[in-house]
C-alpha cells in the first residue's frame, strides 16, 4: 500500500519500471484529508525497486509492505498499452481529488 501526494507519477513508474499495475483507492486521512492510496502486489525482489522509485519523491510518501500468501484471479503484468494505462490512472486520480 502506497499513500502519496504524487500518485500519478508513482503509478506510472511502477508500471514503467516494474511492469505492474496498481489499484487506485480513494482514502481520507484523519488529519491530512483526502488521499489517493495505491495498492500493488509485488514480489520481494521488486521491493527494492519500489523503494528506489519512492526515494525520488519527497519524504511524505508512506509505504506499508505486507506478505501475501496467495493470489486468486487474474494477475496483470505490463501488456504494452502504456498510453491507455497512464490516461486511466490520471483520470481515476482526478476523480478522487
Amino acid at each position: 500500500m502506497i499513500i502519496t501526494d504524487d500518485a500519478t507519477y508513482v503509478a506510472e513508474q511502477i508500471y514503467n519500471k516494474l511492469g505492474r499495475t496498481v489499484t487506485i483507492i480513494e482514502g481520507e486521512g484523519l488529519v491530512s484529508g483526502k488521499k489517493v492510496i495505491l495498492y500493488c502486489v509485488l514480489t520481494m525482489f521488486e521491493i527494492p525497486q519500489l523503494k528506489a522509485i519512492i526515494d525520488e519523491l519527497d519524504s511524505s510518501t508512506f509505504i506499508a509492505v505486507s506478505d501475501v500468501t496467495e493470489i486468486i484471479g487474474t494477475h496483470v503484468k505490463k501488456s504494452g498499452h502504456l498510453e491507455e494505462f497512464e490516461a486511466d490512472v490520471r483520470q481515476a486520480i482526478r476523480e478522487i481529488k
